[in-house]
């Protein structure tokens, strides 16, 4: 009977917050003030510091829902979450993001003495204004249909590394909460930790995540598929509960976020993320102490006005030193100089473990508020405000931002050029990788002991069943260790070649190979101490270790090659994952175009697709000096490049070897179209004349012809071809100056001999 009443309340809390939420939030949607505040706002009226509890009998139980809310926020932030759009942002987002971080923990350490407040506090003060809200930022840029604007990019660049500041944060600030004081060493081991637990389960994540997917697509039932999800995503964070049931969250996310699936999980979680995240921020305005924020209205308003300016000076000197436009720069700022949902989480975190003031709650609120409010005013005009600021700019200034972006264009070309760092980067990366999975294979196998240890059932046979787990774990980890020294072994000959001049007497016969021979052991054995150093705690002592160092250097000698195939093995599996989600999102891309078109065109006409073969005579040709339409009666309409979709092209665009066409007519008229591209170009050449042929090459990231000049690149002179077109993304180019610099990604359109264009793509394709 208790526990049928204690049911019955529970359910008539949740019904009451969610009620109570749903009506608020429809008032403040009315209002155009943000849904956040609305729910924030429903918990103060039904929390206990105005209604004395009468409302919510169960509070404790709604709270502890209310983590299934950050749980769905955090896995939808990883389900966004791109490694390819994060590499191309890293660099400048990082920079705003350190320098952000820095000015609001300290601002947060300032303000806390002013307060009486303790330094702990003042820790959790800073985190809390470090975050912006990513929940309140992305629907200021949409309404203001700025999503796909340039600076708008930055802005996401800049979200997307501050939520993994957060997660850092909150496995820091949860530390920090229980030994009550900030030990470097403690951050370290911490961090070290996190570090492998990431790359274990994103690993390993990643390699089953394409199987997972493609049984749930191939059973095809929503109910299942939303049951496995759910249960991943909380499996997941149950596994990182030691650190943060936020981070296992994100983790299950990025897992899950370039998968054929995608789509359909964000939206069949949806529903549980809206609810969730209600009950959450309804919780946080429980907590909320009215008599608090009139209290702190002074140091409210005040921290409002140092956050908006502190965020949009630091953001905008992080980008514009490294290197974007100071407009660009501003603009990015501006609409991420508040704190939101992140916020309210740390200063839960610290309430929860009774470490805060419990002041510290209402002034996150108060700023929260301030903070929205103030962006949600200036976004509007962000534009006229920057202009006003360029005006007042001293001439000696804007005189000096200018040579500084030109000095960094040259330095960019000069670091380019130096291919070393190029080339040893992805080894570099692939050896720091295998040093978190080895770490993390021993510290499983020595959880897997103690357990075995500890368990009743396993008397009599701990010893033999404690080998054999550390044997099988000895074999687990000979792909990556292999993978380890031949990354080494790569870096080391790179080094060699750049260090000494083929001409060297170090460089020739016996003398190379000895050379290089013992610099290879003492950089092998130079990890493996450092290996053995971080991972002594968990390995197992005097011989048994000694038995298991001898057992891995005989199965490393004898099954050599078969773990260099194993590796490459898993790596192309691991690579194969993010290719299917890019191969995925082109098909979905030119489905999307399709029905753009057809949207567009509501005659009883149908849209086709007609691809133009490599020898075709269009090839080459301008769409006005095609005719298609003329010839055929078809319309072009589109063209699908590579993974780019332009439509409405120009009668002045070119067509390149497998471009696709979007075309426009009746069934005749497009399989008259298919046929008319379908003509190979004529051999009118005499016998003996020299073959042109053309090709559409990719420069690869790895490619030397990267950032050199057209005139520079001497592809001419090297590779005996022409370079007669280039499509940058969506743009075409076609009048081509000496001074244009070659970028990763570029499509360029050659002509030359068969010969010669093999060659060309093979050194850059």
């Amino acid at each position: 009977m208790n526990l049928f009443m204690e049911t019955a309340s529970v359910i008539r809390d949740l019904s009451i917050v969610l009620a109570t939420a749903g009506i608020v939030a429809i008032a403040f949607s009315f209002l155009r003030l943000p849904v956040m505040l609305g729910y924030i706002f429903s918990g103060l009226v039904i929390g206990p510091n105005i209604s004395n509890g009468i409302v919510i009998q169960n509070e404790a139980t709604i709270r502890q829902l209310s983590e299934l809310g950050v749980i769905f926020l955090m896995f939808y932030i990883g389900l966004e979450f791109d490694l390819r759009k994060l590499r191309s942002l890293m660099g400048p987002s990082l920079l705003s993001v350190v320098l952000q971080s820095i000015c609001m923990c300290f601002l947060g350490l300032f303000i806390a003495p002013l307060l009486g407040w303790s330094g702990l506090n003042g820790f959790f003060l800073g985190g809390l204004l470090a975050i912006s809200s990513t929940m309140i930022t992305i629907p200021i840029l949409r309404d203001s249909n700025a999503l796909q604007s340039n600076y708008a990019q930055w802005t996401i660049g800049i979200l997307i590394l501050e939520d993994i500041v957060a997660i850092l944060l909150l496995v820091v600030l949860a530390g920090v909460a229980v030994t009550g004081r900030f030990a470097w060493d403690d951050v370290v081991q911490v961090t070290f930790f996190v570090g492998i637990f990431v790359v274990m389960v994103f690993f390993i994540g990643r390699l089953l995540a394409p199987w997972m997917v493609r049984v749930l697509d191939k059973i095809g039932k929503v109910d299942i598929l939303t049951i496995a999800v759910i249960g991943f995503v909380l499996g997941i964070g149950q596994l990182a509960q030691q650190f943060s049931l936020a981070l296992g969250a994100f983790l299950a996310g990025s897992i899950l976020s370039q998968t054929l699936l995608a789509e359909k999980i964000e939206a069949v979680t949806e529903p549980f993320r809206n609810v969730f995240s209600a009950v959450f921020f309804v919780t946080v305005g429980m907590l909320i102490q009215p008599n608090l924020l009139i209290a702190y209205w002074k140091i409210i308003l005040l921290l409002t006005a140092l956050v908006v300016i502190g965020k949009i000076v630091t953001c905008w000197l992080g980008l514009f030193l490294s290197g974007q436009q100071s407009k660009t720069a501003f603009l990015a700022s501006v609409s991420k100089a508040q704190i939101g949902e992140f916020s309210f989480v740390i200063a839960t975190l610290g309430q929860s473990f009774g470490v805060t003031d419990s002041g510290l709650m209402a002034v996150a609120v108060g700023v929260s508020l301030g903070t929205i409010t103030v962006v949600t005013l200036l976004t509007p005009f962000a534009d006229p405000i920057f202009e006003s600021f360029a005006k007042r700019t001293p001439k000696a200034m804007q005189l000096w931002g200018a040579h500084y972006h030109k000095f960094l264009e040259i330095l960019q070309i000069r670091l380019t050029k130096w291919s070393l760092l190029k080339l040893i980067y992805k080894p570099l990366g692939q050896i720091l990788v295998y040093f978190f999975l080895l770490n993390g294979i021993v510290w499983l196998a020595s959880f897997f002991t103690r357990t075995i240890s500890a368990s009743p059932i396993c008397t009599g046979h701990t010893l033999a069943m404690k080998s054999t787990l550390w044997v099988v774990a000895a074999v687990i980890s000979l792909p990556f260790l292999t993978g380890v020294i031949c990354n080494i072994n790569v870096i080391l000959m790179i080094f060699t070649e750049f260090a000494f001049p083929a001409t060297s007497v170090l460089m020739r016969g016996r003398v190379r190979n000895w050379l290089h021979s013992m610099v290879l052991i003492v950089a092998i054995l130079s990890f493996g101490l450092i290996f053995l150093s971080a991972a002594a705690a968990h390995l197992p002592s005097g011989i048994a270790l000694t038995f298991l160092l001898l057992l891995t250097l005989c199965l490393a000698f004898i099954f050599w090659k078969s773990f260099i195939r194993l590796n490459s093995r898993i790596e192309y599996l691991f690579l194969k994952s993010f290719s299917t989600q890019t191969i995925n999102e082109e098909l979905q891309r030119r489905q999307k175009a399709l029905e753009h078109l057809a949207s567009r065109r509501p005659w009883d006409v149908s849209t086709a697709t007609l691809h133009i073969p490599k020898h075709s005579f269009a090839v080459g040709k301008r769409i006005l000096d095609l005719d298609l339409r003329k010839q055929t009666g078809a319309t072009i309409i589109g063209i699908a490049r590579n993974r780019y979709i332009h439509y409405e092209p120009s009668p002045e665009t070119p067509l390149f070897p497998d471009d696709k066409l979007i075309v426009l007519g009746d069934k005749k008229q497009i399989e008259c179209a298919e046929a008319f591209l379908s003509q190979e170009a004529e051999q009118a050449a005499p016998e003996g004349s020299y073959s042109f042929d053309f090709a559409q090459v990719c420069l690869s990231v790895n490619s030397p012809l990267k950032n050199e000049t057209l005139a520079g690149a001497r592809i001419r002179q090297q590779f005996g071809v022409n370079v007669v077109g280039i499509q940058r993304g969506p743009e075409r180019i076609t009048t081509l100056r000496p001074e244009f610099i070659l970028k990763a990604n570029d499509v360029l359109l050659v002509v030359g001999s068969t010969h010669a264009l093999k060659a060309f793509q093979e050194s850059n394709g």
